[in-house]
C-alpha cells in the first residue's frame, strides 16, 4: 500500500510539473513532450483543459525551435502535406544560415532529434538529410544525459548503427531516456541489446526516491514520467500473465513429459516403483493444477460452480478469476472421441457463458490418450473449435511416451484382479 501511494504521488508530482512546463517551454520541447507522451497521459492532459497544439502549430516561422517542433508533429502525422511543406520550408531557411548562427541548433539534442524525426519520413529530401548529418558530425558537444538523442537522430537518417554503442551513463536520466526512446522509436533500436535484468528495478527505485526534475526541465520531466509508467507497466505485465501467456504455458506441458516417471521396478532403497499414471480427465486436471497454481495462486479455482440454469449445474474444470478464463479439459481415449469432443465443447459453451460476469473466455486443453496416434486429426479439431465464440486457444498434447498403452493397462488391471 505504501508503494502504491508513493507511485501515485510521484506520478502526480511529475504530471503537475509537466503541465506547468508546457506553458513556458520552447516549441520544440513541448512538441517532444507530445511525441513521447503515452495516450492515457495525453488524454489526462486534455481533460485538464491544456491546449498543447498551440506551441507547436504556429503560423509564422520561429527559428529552429519551430522547425524542430514541426518535425515532431509531422512524424506523428505523416499524411499531412501542409505540415511537410512547412517543415521543409523551415529547414531550407536554416540551411541559408551560416555555421555560427546554426550552432545553437546543432548543440540542442531535442531540436536535432525533432528535425531528424521528420526527415526520416521524407527519403527524397536527400540534400536536407545530408545537411543535418554533416552538421551533427561537425558539432562537438559535451557528454550529457540527452546525448543519446543525437545517436538516434543519426540512425534515423542513415542507419549507420551509432545506437549499437551502448550508453556509458548509468544515471537515472540516461537510463530513463533510453527506455523512452526505445519504446517510441522501435525500428532503429531493434538491433540494440536490451538492458541487463538489474537495470529496470534500479531505475524504478531512483525514479521514486531521487529528487525529481522541475517544470523548467520539461524534457527531463516527461522522460521521468514515461519511464516510470513503462517500468511499472512491464512489472505488472510480468506479475499478471495474460491469456496468451496462459496458452503458452499450457502448450509447454507436453515438453515437461521428458522427465515423466514410469519405472518397471523400484529404484534402490524405494519400496514401490514410481509410476505416474494419467488415466482420466481428473488426472489431467490435477496435472494442470500443479502447473498453474505456482503462477496464479488463489486466482486459480477448480471445479468452479457457475450459475445454474434450471436443473443444470455447470462446473468448469479450472478457472482463473483475474483473466475471466475457463480451462476446459477433455480426454481422448479412441478415434471416435475427436468428433464427440467437438460436440461436448459446443454444449459447454452454451452453459458456461450465459452469464459472463465471472468468466467470458475459454482455453480448451485436450489430452490424447489414444493407443493409435492420429496427429493428422489435431488441426481439424483445433480449427473447428477456434471458430466458436469465446474460445481463445486449443491445446492438444499427446500422453508421455513412457506410459503403457490403454490396452496394456487393461491387461495389467485384469491380472491384478
Amino acid at each position: 500500500m505504501i508503494g502504491q501511494q508513493l507511485l501515485h504521488e510521484r506520478k502526480e508530482q511529475l504530471f503537475e510539473s509537466l503541465k506547468n512546463g508546457l506553458n513556458d517551454s520552447r516549441p520544440h520541447t513541448c512538441a517532444f513532450v507530445i511525441r513521447v507522451l503515452s495516450p492515457p497521459h495525453l488524454q489526462h492532459l486534455q481533460a485538464t483543459g491544456m491546449d498543447y497544439s498551440t506551441p507547436i502549430d504556429r503560423s509564422q516561422y520561429g527559428g529552429y525551435p519551430e522547425v524542430a517542433s514541426l518535425g515532431f508533429l509531422f512524424a506523428s502525422n505523416p499524411s499531412d502535406s501542409q505540415l511537410s511543406t512547412r517543415f521543409l520550408d523551415g529547414i531550407q531557411r536554416l540551411q541559408t544560415r551560416d555555421t555560427q548562427m546554426n550552432r545553437h541548433f546543432f548543440l540542442d539534442d531535442v531540436a536535432v532529434l525533432g528535425v531528424a524525426d521528420g526527415l526520416s519520413l521524407l527519403p527524397d529530401a536527400k540534400a536536407e538529410r545530408a545537411w543535418l548529418l554533416d552538421g551533427i558530425e561537425r558539432t562537438t558537444t559535451p557528454s550529457q544525459w540527452s546525448s543519446r538523442m543525437r545517436s538516434l537522430a543519426t540512425d534515423l537518417l542513415d542507419n549507420r548503427g551509432k545506437l549499437r554503442v551502448g550508453i556509458s551513463d548509468s544515471g537515472v536520466d540516461a537510463i530513463s531516456l533510453e527506455i523512452v526512446l526505445r519504446h517510441i522509436w522501435r525500428t532503429p533500436f531493434s538491433v540494440v541489446a536490451h538492458f541487463s535484468e538489474d537495470v529496470l528495478p534500479t531505475a524504478l527505485k531512483q525514479l521514486l526516491s531521487d529528487v525529481p526534475p522541475q517544470s523548467e526541465e520539461l524534457d527531463r520531466v516527461v522522460i521521468w514520467l514515461e519511464a516510470l509508467e513503462y517500468i511499472v507497466g512491464i512489472s505488472s505485465h510480468q506479475l499478471i500473465p495474460t491469456i496468451s501467456d496462459t496458452a503458452r504455458i499450457l502448450g509447454s506441458v507436453e515438453h515437461s513429459f521428458k522427465r515423466w516417471k514410469w519405472e518397471e521396478k523400484p529404484r534402490q532403497g524405494a519400496i514401490f516403483a514410481s509410476q505416474w499414471l494419467i488415466d482420466n480427465e481428473y488426472d489431467v486436471q490435477s496435472l494442470l493444477w500443479a502447473v498453474l497454481y505456482p503462477i496464479y495462486g488463489s486466482e486459480l479455482v477448480d471445479e468452479s460452480y457457475l450459475p445454474n440454469w434450471g436443473n443444470t449445474q455447470p462446473r468448469a474444470d479450472l478457472g482463473i478469476h483475474k483473466l475471466k478464463l475457463i480451462i476446459e479439459v477433455k480426454f481422448l481415449r479412441d478415434s471416435s472421441d475427436f468428433q464427440k469432443v467437438e460436440g461436448e465443447i459446443g454444449n459447454d459453451l452454451g452453459l458456461y457463458f450465459k452469464d459472463t460476469e465471472l468468466f467470458d473466455k475459454m482455453i480448451v486443453f485436450i489430452y490424447d490418450d489414444c493407443d493409435k496416434h492420429q496427429p493428422q486429426k489435431y488441426d481439424g479439431l483445433r480449427n473447428a473449435l477456434l471458430k466458436r465464440d469465446r474460445i481463445e486457444d486449443v491445446i492438444i498434447v499427446r500422453r508421455p511416451g513412457m506410459l503403457p498403452s490403454r490396452a496394456e493397462r487393461r491387461i495389467t488391471k485384469s491380472q491384478r484382479k
